[in-house]
């Protein structure tokens, strides 16, 4: 009854950081194709990186049930449904990579780089932004999207990290508008409303 809202975390994680970096390339890409613009991202402090959607993306009510109300639900059917539709294109650009491939085989490259579901959980405990990592040392910075594509771990160094202030508070003072709360409508109804049309990304 204390819950006003979640946040959907996708948690990607992997054993390789390359591997990490294209999938989160990847499901940015799709997120936007999707209409969805209030995205963030940030480093994980180690080899993966988490991608937050914002409570204000959704919609208020999906087939008259409050949207609230459907944790963890709905985020399991959006996480299931990113990687449903991404695992393809995941195989494709593990396979351009222009080193040779010393990791894995091509096709088990989706059981190597898969977004965490445990994160989709009530318990679940989420790294805060700009703490260390406890076995690396390194910051779990936030990261303009435009600047993922040449992000290296080293540019966590607690030394050098430059802090990006992503806490709006004019934004969150901000009455949300209607297309706002909408944003998310493309990538989430479609899969509770079965007879709805899919976008093919």
């Amino acid at each position: 009854n204390l819950r006003i809202g979640w946040d959907l975390l996708i948690d990607i994680d992997s054993r390789y950081f390359d591997y990490s970096k294209i999938y989160a390339e990847i499901i940015l890409g799709f997120l936007e194709f999707h209409g969805i613009k209030n995205i963030g991202i940030k480093f994980s402090g180690k080899k993966g990186f988490h991608i937050i959607v914002p409570w204000i993306a959704f919609p208020k009510k999906i087939n008259e049930i409050e949207t609230k109300d459907m944790f963890p639900e709905y985020p399991r059917i959006i996480v299931n449904y990113i990687l449903e539709k991404t695992k393809n294109r995941l195989i494709r650009q593990i396979s351009d990579l222009t080193k040779p491939n010393k990791y894995v085989k091509d096709f088990q490259a989706p059981k190597e780089v898969i977004p965490d579901l445990v994160l989709v959980s009530p318990r679940h405990l989420f790294r805060a932004p700009y703490s260390l990592h406890e076995k690396t040392s390194l910051v779990s910075m936030v990261i303009q999207k435009e600047k993922l594509v040449d992000f290296l771990p080293r540019d966590a160094d607690p030394l050098k990290v430059e802090i990006i202030n992503f806490r709006n508070m004019d934004a969150i003072k901000f009455k949300i508008t209607t297309d706002t709360e909408e944003e998310t409508a493309n990538i989430l109804i479609p899969h509770i409303k079965e007879k709805s049309p899919v976008l093919q990304y």
